[in-house]
């Protein structure tokens, strides 16, 4: 079997190409010429170089425009995961800022407070508590968002 499937080069012959091509190989030929393809690249641009013009298949009319819409659908995808990441990231950044914020204004009023107008000190506390309701809303609109 294997000599009349190689040459006496142990190449392929062209009677086992045109074979392989037309599909009349055996299982066990279709292994050993399959695994012979695999490993030597002479072949293999032998069997690749064997076929006409005509022989090949078009592809079917809009393939093209198809694959390129589905890799543009998956960089859409990616941007807008890239961009819902970076929004997320921003929103905890400021949370920490502000939850880190109020500590050190509760920390820092306890000595202020011997020094300045406690209405000031209640205007200060009044925004930081906006900031910190602002900032849970951001967070808490962003994940529900993109929950799925």
């Amino acid at each position: 079997m294997k000599s009349t499937l190689f040459d006496e080069k142990g190449h392929l012959s062209i009677e086992t190409i045109e074979k392989l091509k037309v599909g009349s190989l055996n299982d066990d030929e279709m292994i050993l010429v399959s695994e012979h393809l695999c490993d030597c690249e002479s072949c293999a641009n032998c069997l690749a170089n064997s076929f006409e013009d005509n022989e090949l298949v078009d592809a079917p009319s809009g393939f093209e425009d198809e694959v390129q819409s589905k890799i543009e659908s998956k960089k859409q995808v990616k941007r807008e995961f890239m961009l819902y990441s970076f929004k997320i990231g921003v929103a905890v950044c400021i949370a920490l800022m502000f939850v880190f914020s109020n500590v050190f204004n509760i920390v820092t009023n306890s000595q202020i407070k011997k020094y300045t107008n406690i209405s000031k000190i209640n205007v200060a506390n009044s925004i930081n508590t906006k900031l910190t309701n602002f900032s849970e809303k951001v967070v808490n609109m962003e994940v529900f968002k993109h929950e799925k």
